[in-house]
């Protein structure tokens, strides 16, 4: 099974299992870096006989935050106590990624993307390219330069199961889907599926696949997935 079907038969078997759950049909506001969220993340994958992701397994919860950056860049951070916290530099324009765990985040060398500045909706397509420095790595040693690009397109609107302030509701979703390469030395593929929520403004789940020149997933892969947010608690005394 594709993981673009995985995901959908779990949301509709999650929708379909729990009656209570209400269709978010007033605007809410954008994820707010004082909001309490939790999130799971999975670096197991379950594989197809072929070398491909047929979905995700083993998800461990995570602390969560998104903490606004300069323009539309965000910083999507996940973490569980004695461990670095793993970062995502996200733009909300382009779509473009930067995965990274040193407290800074890389420096971008260029940017640019096709997509104007309008909403979202099914059927937009655009291009992005991003030019940075990654950190040393001893199969590249000579070569700090890494570039991803990527194409883009907006699919049908989801329902996305989440739990807000102990309310559980069916949240409209966005799926993005990147296809593209990394360059660095050598190139390899690269693909990404996010739930983009036009309410909460933020990416609500991500599949990042990437892969070596040889075709091979790379354990860089990760599944992402919200699961709850309390609005206001991050912070707050016990």
């Amino acid at each position: 099974m594709h993981v673009k079907q995985a995901i959908q038969m779990v949301v509709s078997m999650a929708l379909a299992g729990c009656a209570h759950l209400a269709l978010a049909q007033t605007a809410l506001e954008p994820l707010s870096p004082k909001d309490r969220v939790m999130a799971e993340t999975s670096r197991t994958p379950s594989m197809t006989w072929l070398g491909k992701v047929r979905a995700w397994e083993q998800y461990e919860p995570r602390r969560y935050s998104v903490v606004p950056r300069e323009a539309a860049v965000q910083t999507l951070m996940g973490s569980v106590p004695g461990q670095a916290a793993a970062k995502l530099r996200f733009d909300a324009t382009s779509f473009m990624t930067i995965p990274y765990i040193q407290e800074l985040a890389p420096e971008v060398l260029s940017a640019t993307t096709t997509r104007p500045g309008d909403a979202l909706v099914p059927g937009m397509k655009w291009t992005s390219q991003i030019t940075y420095v990654g950190a040393p790595a001893d199969w590249c040693p000579n070569e700090r330069k890494s570039t991803f690009e990527g194409s883009f397109e907006v699919e049908p609107q989801e329902l996305y199961p989440l739990r807000i302030d102990g309310k559980d509701i069916a949240l409209p979703v966005l799926p993005v889907v990147e296809r593209g390469v990394w360059k660095r030395c050598y190139t390899g593929k690269r693909y990404q599926r996010f739930l983009w929520s036009p309410d909460l403004q933020t990416v609500v789940a991500i599949e990042f696949q990437t892969f070596n020149p040889l075709g091979k997933l790379h354990e860089a892969s990760f599944a992402m997935r919200l699961k709850e947010i309390e609005r206001g608690k991050d912070g707050e005394q016990p």
